[in-house]
Parts: C-alpha cells; sequence; structure tokens
C-alpha cells in the first residue's frame, strides 16, 4: 500500500490496541477496521455528551473474535447485529448507535428499529455503497459528510453546508461546478 495506507494502518493498530495482521487482510477487512477505528475516535469525541453506552454494530463480524478484539474507548462496546437484535435493550443503558458500513435496506431499517425501540439516535458510518442508487441512506438518514468519487470528479458535503459536485478538468484542474 502507499505510505497514507499504512499510517493509517498504523493509527488503526496503535488506537484499538490490535495486531497488524489482524487489520491486514485487504478488502473488506480493512475497511471495516477503518471504520471501527472511526467509529472509536467518534465515540471519544462524543463520549462526554452521551448518557448511556455508545455501541457499535459489526455488520461484518469483524473485530468480535478473540484474540483481535479492539481495545475501545470506555462507554464503548462492539456487537453484531444479529446479536443486539436478540437482547434486551435497557432505556438508559444504551446512549447512541453507530451501524458500520451499512450495504443494504435491511441494515438501515434494522438500524432504525433498534435506535427506535431504545429511543437513542444512530449513525450511518461510511456505507460503501447505496442500495438505492443514490447518496446514502435516504430518510431519516442526514449525510453530514461525505466525499466520493464520481466519474471526472467527486461530491462533496460537510455539514451544515451545501452537497457540492467537483469536477476534475483534464490538466487536473478542480472546479466547482454546482452546489445543492
Amino acid at each position: 500500500g502507499t505510505e497514507w495506507k499504512k499510517k493509517l494502518r498504523k493509527d488503526v493498530t496503535e488506537n484499538l490496541r490490535v495486531p497488524d495482521y489482524a487489520t491486514n487482510r485487504g478488502g473488506p477487512s480493512t475497511l471495516e477496521w477503518s471504520n471501527i477505528y472511526w467509529a472509536n475516535r467518534l465515540a471519544e469525541g462524543l463520549r462526554a455528551q452521551i448518557k448511556g453506552d455508545i455501541v457499535l454494530i459489526s455488520l461484518s463480524g469483524e473485530g468480535l473474535k478473540a484474540p483481535n478484539t479492539p481495545t475501545l474507548t470506555k462507554g464503548t462496546r462492539l456487537v453484531s447485529l444479529s446479536t443486539i437484535k436478540k437482547m434486551p435493550l435497557v432505556p438508559g443503558e444504551i446512549g447512541l448507535f453507530i451501524l458500520l458500513s451499512p450495504c443494504s435496506e435491511s441494515h438501515y431499517r434494522d438500524g432504525i428499529q433498534l435506535a427506535d425501540k431504545s429511543q437513542v439516535p444512530i449513525i450511518a458510518l461510511n456505507a460503501p455503497f447505496s442500495y438505492r442508487y443514490d447518496i446514502g441512506g435516504g430518510k431519516p438518514f442526514e449525510l453530514t459528510y461525505v466525499m466520493k468519487r464520481i466519474p471526472k470528479g467527486w461530491y462533496y458535503r460537510q455539514y451544515p453546508k451545501d452537497f457540492e459536485i467537483i469536477i476534475e478538468g483534464p490538466n487536473y484542474e478542480i472546479l466547482k461546478a454546482k452546489s445543492y
């Protein structure tokens, strides 16, 4: 990988205290470990504002099997979607759900049902693609930060600003094409 990818992987292994070989298997595994890392960083920043546990919901099962279980921010736990759906949800015990890499309509639907049942917010983190052929999971989710490659450019948003379409010219010049 590139130097930036190696640096990120090093940050992931140090932050989560897992061996490098656990995060270096490529493809979906790399994406999931990166999402666990970013969710843990998010939990660090939100910890003081959230009453109750922050629950990271893994769809792939990555990080759930010893000896490669990550060390997370205090009050943060990682569970599989199938496990959390079977658990009794005690009011006040959970303060936030973070759904890692939702890919299908059922992932979003299950996440919404868990959040509604617990009466707590949910964040869908880093969906690798959209099942709707649009941007993100649709209502009730609001994309707050996104930068995705499209042919000849990107679409970008940093909430609360508008979405921007950015075009890359033939000589690599960058042009803002549209905001909406």
